[in-house]
């Protein structure tokens, strides 16, 4: 069975519905995750926003968390504010003929 999900978080202000994604948030949007074969660990990828009330640049964001929710890491791509970045974690998968999760990043820094 194949699922594809994306998730982006946004604020709970209830009267607006275009809302920003929120600041508090370490990773704003998830665009692909995989949980190889007989691990309790799920790899994600996506991005965070710099400053979220602009969404203007953003940053690459891979996540390793296990099925109990405790994070391993969490790591930003990247430069940090103010710079004009459109980074991205597009996918990660696991190959299984090596044994190891992979990335795939774009970057623009």
């Amino acid at each position: 069975m194949n699922l594809d999900w994306k998730l982006q978080i946004k604020s709970n202000e209830p009267e607006n519905v275009h809302a920003a994604a929120s600041g508090y948030s370490a990773m704003n949007e998830i665009y692909s995750f995989v949980q190889p074969p007989l691990d309790d660990w799920i790899y994600t990828c996506g991005y965070v926003w710099d400053d979220p009330s602009l969404e203007t640049y953003k940053r690459a964001v891979t996540m390793k968390v296990n099925t109990d929710g405790q994070l391993q890491f969490l790591h930003k791509w990247g430069t940090t504010y103010k710079t004009n970045n459109k980074d991205a974690c597009r996918a990660v998968n696991y190959d299984s003929g090596r044994g190891e999760v992979v990335f795939m990043i774009e970057t623009t820094n």
